[in-house]
């Protein structure tokens, strides 16, 4: 059988009940204090504004890669049709374009998965460059959907930009002839 021992009030642990140390006080203090005069000289005296400067942030940034914003932009032109259309540059541009954010609900080659088959002749919503155009930059919701299966369409203005649904399109134009300039 196990002896216990009697537990004496002197071999207790007692919580300190004193004061913080003077250096961390003090570098407590002096944290608050350049808090204070910080915000102060930064808001007020400098006259320093978030927006302006986001604003400034944001210009340096569309200077620096302005293709990145898609700035330099290209549009479907006067009559309608995409001008990159049989362009082998943007053709193979659109290829791996087409991979990296259609290939998942169209299939990587185009015949549908969720979304609809693209190389057959059938076009659900028209077959112009400027019908197609509009539906890949703005995206079908529910209202708009004419298949019963899978979801909606996202908008890819932003995601790609006119320049690479365009060599996507130029693309979709090589593999199935159906997709008309008007």
């Amino acid at each position: 059988m196990a002896d216990f021992q009697e537990v004496r009030d002197d071999e207790e642990i007692y919580e300190g009940r004193g004061w913080l140390p003077t250096w961390w006080t003090l570098m407590l203090i002096a944290g608050i204090v350049f808090g204070v005069v910080y915000v102060l000289w930064t808001h007020g005296l400098e006259g320093w504004d978030q927006e302006k400067g986001y604003e400034q942030e944001v210009a340096d940034y569309q200077k620096q890669f302005p293709e990145a914003m898609n700035l330099n932009k290209i549009t479907l032109n006067e009559e309608g049709a995409n001008p990159l259309r049989g362009d082998a540059e943007a053709i193979e541009a659109g290829e791996s374009h087409f991979q990296s954010k259609c290939a998942a609900c169209h299939g990587n080659d185009g015949k549908g998965r969720v979304g609809p088959d693209l190389t057959d002749a059938t076009w659900l919503h028209g077959n112009s460059d400027e019908v197609v155009f509009g539906l890949v930059m703005n995206g079908i919701q529910g209202d708009q959907k004419m298949l019963e299966t899978g979801g909606n369409m996202p908008a890819h203005n932003r995601s790609l930009g006119s320049t690479k649904v365009l060599q996507v399109m130029a693309w979709l134009a090589k593999m199935n002839p159906s997709l008309k300039t008007k």
